[in-house]
């Protein structure tokens, strides 16, 4: 008797035991810290909307949450009193409710139901010994000796807090809405000169632009950082303040910046249980680059639906024949006033230039969709990669610039008469000092190009027949990555364009290599004078499609005042500016 008695007392304590151990699994948040061996799913943790730790203070839970209730889940921090996601780990690899995250000795991992990675932080060199919330929101890995081997904020995403430094070559990314936490089209970087906004590679805001901004010094900046009384823009370790822009109330108790879908950098102070909206750029929304929705290809545009469309637009009938099709380009004028959004806060693409030449270098640009031109400083703005934001402008220092928007016409090119009209002289002849500088220097670039070239020749040869591996150090012994080459080798061959215009921009180029946009495509008949070097001038270069006699580099030269024909063709060997480019 004693021994069933014995037995059920012990059956009714394991129960009772297993009941006080499932709490601590489904529904305890963990303040500050977490240890190894811990697994998080949104279901175990559901009754608090998926939070599984807490900093000291509860100003700030990871969770692995889901943004407006839809059926993406994330790993994420989240500020308490403003429920707002400061960041978020798997933001481009979103999870299921019943996909789990890991802690263990090599850190965090993130894997679907199947088994498939989602997510995970970088290798460790040392055993992970804990997981560690900051009461200013910092999610931290943690050796034995309590030292940080990997922090949240070394990786921001869409979101800056106070306290959390923003180096320069870091950036903030946009969502593509409230809900999709996934990298959308607008960027916040910080530059060693600046704090910008950009759009496709297009500015549309920088700091020092804003009337409340302050510079006290010329040094470089080194990176950029919030506090409560101010966003500033340091030097070095932060004893020297290049910029700063003071808020207008000291006594908040915490801040942030969000970077949000539309493309708008947002500041946020916290006073209790208010919140204000301390600062908004753009402040208005003509400034952003994409207030009526993306306009799309250009080249779909019919001048007629484009008039209906935009009752500001003229049509101006130019014409440029193109070699490699039938089709020729028309334009479409843009009503006086009009302004693009990103020319204030860009460099012309060329100075000192004509209506003409403005016009040609659009045309001869495939991935250009317009132009602006001011004629008082007689500058040219390509329109290039996406077409964003056109507005109406009352400031008559606006109505200097006039816009065109390229379209396509098929058919057999022709040179409009009123073609004739834009002619320009441009006149002059160059002084002594660059008749003798501009050969010697073409001379130099010659010399370096011709030692450097067959390099580029022999990476070109490998993409087309795709062995990058064989591009690769041999010292490395297999160690990298096919797909690692290949992005290397396509983003150099990009760089090297023939056409100048057709480079990626520095960047764009860092954006590639971070994954941040897709590789280009490198276009071979733009690489075409690699074989001059590369093969030491014993093989022709050919243009795409050949031509009669198989032999020389066909160079089209176009004609801006003939009425009768647009183009003139002649064969020719490259010239040293063909092969250099513009200087």
């Amino acid at each position: 008797m004693d021994t069933i008695f014995s037995s059920f007392s012990a059956t009714i304590f394991f129960f009772f035991y297993a009941l006080l151990l499932i709490p601590s699994s489904s529904g305890r948040i963990f303040n500050e810290f977490i240890f190894p061996n811990f697994t998080a799913t949104n279901l175990l943790f559901v009754d608090n909307s998926g939070a599984f730790l807490s900093s000291p203070n509860a100003t700030f839970t990871a969770s692995i949450c889901n943004p407006s209730s839809q059926s993406n889940f994330y790993l994420c921090v989240i500020h308490s009193k403003s429920n707002t996601i400061i960041w978020s780990a798997n933001r481009d690899s979103p999870i299921s409710n019943s996909d789990s995250m890991t802690l263990t000795q090599n850190g965090i991992t993130i894997t679907r139901s199947n088994g498939s990675l989602a997510w995970s932080t970088p290798p460790s060199p040392s055993p992970v010994s804990a997981l560690r919330l900051l009461e200013n929101g910092n999610l931290m890995l943690l050796d034995r000796y309590n030292a940080s081997m990997w922090q949240s904020f070394d990786y921001p995403t869409d979101t800056v807090v106070m306290g959390q430094p923003i180096y320069v070559g870091r950036m903030l990314r946009s969502p593509v809405s409230d809900s999709d936490l996934s990298t959308g089209d607008y960027r916040f970087y910080v530059t060693s000169e600046d704090a910008v906004l950009q759009w496709e590679g297009q500015e549309y805001w920088k700091l020092s632009m804003e009337k409340r901004a302050f510079k006290d010094s010329n040094l470089e900046i080194s990176f950029m950082e919030m506090n409560r009384s101010g966003l500033y823009l340091f030097n070095g370790n932060g004893s020297v303040v290049v910029w700063q822009m003071i808020f207008s109330s000291s006594s908040s108790d915490f801040g942030f910046a969000k970077l949000d879908d539309k493309g708008r950098f947002n500041v946020f102070l916290f006073s209790g249980a208010s919140q204000n909206s301390e600062f908004t750029a753009p402040a208005v929304d003509c400034g952003l680059p994409n207030t009526c929705g993306k306009m799309g290809s250009v080249q779909r545009w019919a001048g007629l639906h484009l008039s209906k469309r935009f009752p500001g637009f003229h049509h101006r009938s130019w014409r440029l024949r193109s070699d490699s099709n039938s089709s020729s380009y028309s334009y479409m004028e843009l009503a006086d006033g009009t302004q693009y959004f990103a020319n204030k806060f860009s460099n012309p693409t060329i100075s000192r230039s004509d209506l003409n030449t403005c016009r040609d270098l659009c045309s001869e640009n495939c991935s250009c969709f317009g132009f602006f031109y001011a004629s008082s400083s007689a500058s040219c703005y390509l329109l290039r990669n996406q077409l964003g934001s056109v507005f109406t402008s009352s400031s008559n220092s606006d109505k200097d610039e006039k816009g065109y928007v390229k379209t396509v016409v098929n058919g057999s090119p022709t040179e409009a008469t009123n073609s004739a009209n834009l002619e320009q002289n441009s006149g002059g002849s160059l002084p002594i000092w660059a008749l003798i500088l501009i050969p010697c220097a073409v001379v130099f670039f010659l010399v370096i190009l011709s030692s450097a070239a067959f390099l580029w020749w022999r990476r070109r040869q490998m993409h087309e027949q795709g062995k990058y591996l064989e591009l690769a150090d041999p010292r490395l012994e297999g160690r990298v990555a096919s797909e690692q080459v290949e992005k290397l080798v396509r983003i150099a061959l990009c760089c090297v364009h023939e056409e100048p215009m057709l480079r990626p921009s520095m960047a764009t180029v860092v954006a590639m290599l971070e994954g941040g946009l897709p590789l280009g495509e490198p276009r071979v008949e733009s690489l075409n004078f690699l074989r001059f070097y590369g093969r030491r001038f014993t093989e022709p270069a050919m243009g795409e499609g050949g031509g009669e006699n198989g032999f020389l580099y066909r160079v089209g030269t176009t004609s801006l005042t003939s009425s009768s024909s647009g183009t003139h063709a002649a064969w020719s060997y490259l010239s040293s500016q063909v092969v250099s480019g513009p200087r």
